[in-house]
Order: C-alpha cells, then structure tokens, then sequence
C-alpha cells in the first residue's frame, strides 16, 4: 500500500500501490486535493461524497465541457463584481472537476449512467420530436451482398459520430496544455469510433434480420400497398432540404416539381448521379421541362400584355386597316361624297395669303403633294419669287400646306436652324388651329391619324424596353401616360406591351438567350423584370411573376441536376460547404471561442442516411419528385396509414438507437475501460 501524505494538518491515508503509481503527479495532487475537501467537508470513510447527479447528466451533455462552461460563467461573473475573471475561473473549474472525480469514485455505475444519460439526452429528444418522419431502412428481401453493405454503411456512419463524439469529449475532458487535450482527444476518438462502429452496425444488423422483415410480412397479409420504403425515402428528402409536407405539395400545385425545389438540387442530383432507369427518367423529364414551362409562362405573359398570335403580326394587319381608315378619314373630310373638293373658311385662306408672302416654298411643296396625291393642279403661280392665286384653294391643298409646314419645321431643327424651325412652327400651328376649328372631321381624321402615330412610337419603345435602366423605364411609362391622356386613348400603353411583347417571343425563341431571358423576367431588379412589372396591369404581377419563377427554376433545376459531370462535381457540390462548416466548427471548439461549437460540429456529422434502394423503389422516387400531381406526392409525403406509421417507427428507433449508442461508446469507454480507478 502507498502512504499518501495529505499536508494541512491531516493524517495520511493509504491507497493501493498500483492505483497511485498509474496517476500522473498532476493526478496525484488532484487527488490529494479532492481527500482534503472531502475531509474540511465532514466526509469521512463511511460517509461518501454526495451524489452530482446534475453534475454529472450536464458533463454529458456537453460532451465534458459543464466543468469549463460553469468556470466561464463564474468567472464572468466575478468580473462583473469587479474581482477580475481568471481566480475566479479556474477555482470553479476546479472545484467541478474535484466533485465529479470523488463521484465517479464513490458510485461508479450511477456516475456513469447519468453521464451517458446527458451524451443520449439530444439523440432521445430528436426521436420523440419526430417519431413519425424521416428515417431510413434496407429493402426487405435485398440480396445478402446489399445488407452487408447496408451494415457497413450503418457502421462506418457509426464510427463517424462515435469518433467525433468521443475527440469533442477527450478533448473537452483533458487537461494541461493543448498537447495533451490534442492527445486524449485522438484516443478517446478511437475508442468512440470503434464502439460507433460496431454498435451503428448491429443496429442495421437487427433491424433487417427480425424487425423490418416482420413490418413487412405484417405490410403484405394487410393488403397495404402504400411503399414505406419509398415514402420515407421521399420525407427524408424534403426534411433535409429543410422543407415541410406542406410547402413541397403547395410547389407542386403552383407548378414546381419537388425536384426542381432549389434546396434538394444536390440531393436530387446525388441521387440521379446513381444511374439506371430512374436516371433516364429524369434526365428526360427535366430536359423537357425548361421548354414547357417558358411556354407556359410567356402565355401568361402574352395573355396579361397583348392579344394572342404573333404580335408582329397582329401590328402588321393593324396598321394595315388603321392606314385605310385613316386614308377613308382624310378623304370624308377633305371630299363631298361626289368627289369634288370641299373649299376652306375665309380665315384658312387668309392664313394661306400669310404663307404664301412669307414661306412661299411651304405652298410650293404643299402644291406639289396636292398634283400628285389628288391630280389638283396649283392653285397659285409664281413670278419672281411672288406667288398670285389663280383661284380659291380647296381645303386638300390646305391641309397639304400644313403638312409642308410641318415638315419644313422638322427639317430646320434637325439641320441646326432653330430660328427659321421656329418661323415654320409658328405657321404651322396658326394654319393647323384654324383647319380644325373650322372642319370638325379633318379635326377628327388627323386625331385618329396622331393615334395612329403614337403606338408605332411605343410599339418601338416596348421592343427595345428591356435594355433600359429602370429610371429610363420610369420616365417612359410617364410619358406614354401623357400622351395617351392627351389624346384620350389608351393605345400608347398598349402598343408598349405589345412590343414588349414581341421582343420577348423573339429572344425566348433561341435557346442560347432563352434561360437568361426568363431568369430576368423573375427578377424585379433587372430591365427585363422592370419593364415587365411596369407594363403588367394592376394585379396581374401575382398571375403571371410565379408561372415565371417556376420556369427559372425548371432552367436551374435541370442545369443542377444533369447538367456537366455525374461524379466529380456532385462529391464537390456537397464536400465544399460540409468541409468549411466542420474546419470552422473545429476551430472554435478548439480554441474556445464558442463553447457549443462541439454541438454544430456533431450535427454535421450525425446525418440520415439514404436507404438501400431497389431499382424499383428508385423508380417510384423518381415518378414521385417528378410528379406534377400534388396529390401524389401528398400521399409519399404523408403515408399515415398504420402500417407506414409502424414502419417508419421501427427505422426511426433503430436508427436513433444506433445514433445514441455511438455518441454514448466513447464516455462508457472513459469512465470504464479506461478508468484511473
């Protein structure tokens, strides 16, 4: 026996030689400090240490750390007191530490069971959370070769939690400088993923040789026909992907496919990757689909902004019979219906006397319209730049007048002459006020002609609308408004949409600009989605926006999924955020600056696995998450029949018991096999 000497005035006691000799002279001192407590405590050798239960269950749960979290919290708050953090700190750490270890030694398996206990408390509370979702299991009559590698897939998944369980717990647990916690927490790791390991594969193991065959049998003498397997397969699929039933049916009924849900392209791909039939499957249901649902939404677009048909077209035959009704127009109101002229007001041939003194050349030019328009010979001669009328002229030949006054107008301003574009306006306006305000149906013919006018101004706009700014696109809806108040119409906004219209059935129909067109068109931000939201009439953004949304997202969806390599970019998709989000983790829990870092770090690598699936049952999933029937997939989403329920509880225990006997191993390892005591 090894006589332990105490100090402070306390007797020695005696402890086993093989015991004493295996603690490190760091252990040691731990030791004799714990014996000193326990006596200035008034426990003596018949009155053992008082149980730590809490203690213990939270040492658990934190996977060793509650010593160190409860140190943290002393510490801050002592320095809240003004009585600085680090004294404080470390004699909290202490003090836990000393209570576990005189606990452990006193009631070894009650020490042990609460502590397993707080490892198992997150496992437990997940089952009972969901007891009915999610889950996985083996095909029931899979050949030997697929259970083996079930059995080793469910063992190598425990080895991962019992490994990272029992490193996050050894290095917690450990001690002194970060050598040594680096040292404890690679054995401890060890231990955990070897208990993992086997504990992850029995699991499997018992599952396929009596539970799941005896759900199944119970599933066939039932008549049920409900797939458990695929069911589950396909929950599993909408709860990582962070989706409820719910959703996914309503993206069914607005026209997403579950496969095209943004946040199952990787797994969905993953699964695709795997070949067979079900890869044929969806690879020719989703190469179809981006086609299909541009289709769909340009209809809506078309059916809110223009009439149906070719917008070209349909502007083609409208121009066509505004042209005749402009022409019949001009002609009722410059023409008795025997075809003989009708004569101007007195006041529109003062005006013409006014022009013909000083823009001679506007009669000149009007004269010439008239000849070859209507085969009216001038009404003036000229003689030394005079003009002299010979007759009265009709009022064809003053409506000819202002046409060349305006034009003449137009051509000063654009030849930099604004002086004489100004003098021309000036007749031009005089002339045309007098020509309205004393023939109301030429007023009228060139009102029609002025609307006429106006939507091809717009049509051109609405085609070239999509490379605007939104600030140009602002400043042109203002003025189409105007103008179409102006002339109290509406054909401004509408020949807009039409060529917005056009314009867009153009560039969807190449396949080379269509993806980026439509993926645009959803987005409110960019000219395209701008253009079109400011041309859609009110309340119509709601009919039309989500048939666009689900094309885009038919467009990534297929791109995710079949497009470019089958392997290597997969493994990468998923590898680059899993590998960040675990070295991230690992940092802070190593260095301390989150003290449940360990927590993320373990969700991570406690995953559900994907079953063993038949080509059958790959092929059910793939109708499934193709499907646009809602109903459908409500029914693999929602299989609450009572044989699915059972299925789905057996896999969920079983594999819940084999999370939580590979988080468990590595803390029943430390406290057991590999005790100092």
């Amino acid at each position: 026996m090894a006589i332990v000497e105490l100090g402070g005035g306390l007797p020695p006691v005696e402890v086993p030689d093989e015991v004493w000799n295996a603690l490190s002279p760091e252990d040691q001192e731990r030791q004799r400090q714990a014996i000193r407590e326990a006596v200035s405590q008034g426990v003596t050798k018949n009155e053992p240490p008082p149980t730590e239960r809490g203690k213990a269950f939270m040492q658990g749960l934190t996977l060793g750390a509650w010593d160190e979290i409860k140190g943290a919290a002393s510490g801050a708050a002592s320095w809240m007191s003004g009585d600085g953090y680090t004294d404080a700190y470390n004699q909290s750490v202490e003090a836990e530490r000393n209570a576990l270890e005189a606990y452990r030694a006193a009631y070894p398996y009650s020490s042990l069971a609460w502590e397993g206990g707080g490892a198992l408390a997150p496992t437990v509370a997940a089952m009972l959370a969901a007891p009915f979702t999610g889950g996985s299991s083996a095909a029931a009559v899979a050949p030997t070769a697929g259970r083996l590698a079930a059995i080793g897939r469910s063992a190598l998944h425990g080895a991962k939690v019992g490994g990272a369980t029992g490193a996050v717990y050894g290095f917690n647990s450990g001690e002194g400088d970060i050598g040594n916690r680096f040292g404890k927490a690679v054995a401890d790791g060890l231990v955990g993923a070897g208990g993992g390991a086997v504990i992850g594969g029995a699991m499997t193991a018992v599952g396929q040789s009596i539970f799941k065959p005896a759900v199944d049998w119970i599933r066939r003498k039932s008549g049920d026909r409900m797939a458990g397997v695929v069911s589950a397969e396909i929950q599993r699929l909408a709860q990582r992907g962070g989706l409820t039933p719910d959703e996914v049916i309503e993206g069914v009924r607005n026209g997403t496919l579950m496969a095209e849900n943004k946040t199952l392209g990787l797994m969905i791909r993953k699964f695709y990757s795997e070949g067979g039939e079900a890869q044929s499957l969806i690879r020719n249901r989703l190469d179809a689909r981006p086609a299909e649902t541009r289709k769909a939404a340009l209809d809506a677009v078309q059916g809110e902004l223009a009439d149906p048909g070719n917008p070209l077209a349909n502007k083609r035959v409208s121009d066509e019979a505004a042209a005749i009704a402009e022409r019949d127009a001009y002609a009722g109101a410059l023409f008795r219906p025997d075809g003989t002229p009708i004569a101007p007001a007195s006041t529109v041939i003062s005006m013409l006397e006014m022009v013909a003194r000083d823009a001679p050349e506007a009669l000149t030019n009007a004269a010439k319209a008239a000849r070859l328009k209507y085969g009216i010979k001038p009404f003036f001669t000229e003689k030394d730049g005079v003009i002299s009328f010979t007759r009265t002229p009709t009022l064809a030949e003053a409506e000819s007048t202002f046409r060349a006054l305006r034009d003449l107008t137009s051509k000063a301003y654009k030849d930099s002459s604004g002086d004489i574009g100004e003098g021309y306006g000036l007749f031009r306006d005089m002339l045309k006020q007098e020509l309205d305000n004393t023939s109301l149906p030429l007023k009228a013919a060139r009102a029609e002609a002025a609307i006429v006018r106006h939507a091809n101004d717009f049509f051109k706009l609405g085609q070239t609308a999509a490379g605007k700014t939104p600030d140009e696109l602002e400043l042109i809806m203002r003025q189409i408004a105007e103008r179409d108040a102006a002339l109290a119409t509406d054909e401004g906004l509408k020949a807009f949409r039409a060529g917005l219209v056009a314009a867009l059935r153009g560039q969807l129909s190449r396949p080379s600009t269509a993806p980026g067109v439509i993926r645009d068109l959803a987005e409110p931000s960019t000219g395209r989605g701008t253009a079109l939201r400011l041309a859609l009439p009110d309340g119509a953004e709601g009919r039309v926006v989500p048939k666009l949304e689900v094309a885009r997202d038919a467009q990534a969806a297929r791109d995710t999924i079949i497009g470019g390599s089958q392997t290597a970019q997969t493994t990468m998709s998923q590898g680059i955020g899993d590998n960040m989000g675990v070295a991230q983790d690992a940092a802070s829990a190593i260095g301390g600056s989150d003290l449940f870092a360990w927590a993320r770090l373990l969700s991570r690598l406690v995953g559900d696995r994907a079953p063993n699936l038949s080509e059958a049952q790959r092929m059910e999933i793939a109708r499934i998450v193709l499907s646009d029937d809602p109903l459908l997939v409500e029914r693999a989403l929602k299989d609450n029949s009572l044989i699915g329920v059972l299925e789905k509880k057996v896999v969920n225990t079983l594999d819940g018991l084999g999370r939580a006997g590979a988080r468990v191993s590595p803390i029943v390892a430390e406290q057991g096999l590999l005790s100092d005591r």
